[in-house]
């Protein structure tokens, strides 16, 4: 098991190290974009009173976008295993 675990481990590790360089650039887009609207928020509300932004918005695409990537990884893993049975959450009857 620990062999397959190994064997698995060194499979992905080009795709792994791509996809959380992929993930550290997307996330410097996001803090670079926050700090661009902060500055302007800054700007305006020392000229006009009070500007604010929200980013909550963002922070939930940014992870969903994450969970997605994850969840749709592990999908295809587990598809290269016949004898594993994906179960829809919630369901009764996987029968």
């Amino acid at each position: 098991m620990a062999a397959n675990a190994a064997a698995h481990l060194i499979r992905l590790f080009r795709t792994e190290l791509w996809l959380t360089i992929e993930e550290s650039l997307e996330d410097s887009y996001l803090m670079g974009a926050v700090f661009l609207a902060s500055g302007v928020g800054k700007n305006l509300s020392q000229r006009a009173g009070h500007a604010q932004s929200d980013t909550t918005e963002a922070i939930e695409r940014a992870a969903q976008r994450v969970s997605d990537k994850k969840r749709e990884k592990l999908r295809v893993f587990m598809k290269e295993h016949p004898h594993l049975k994906m179960f829809v959450q919630g369901l009764t009857n996987p029968g």
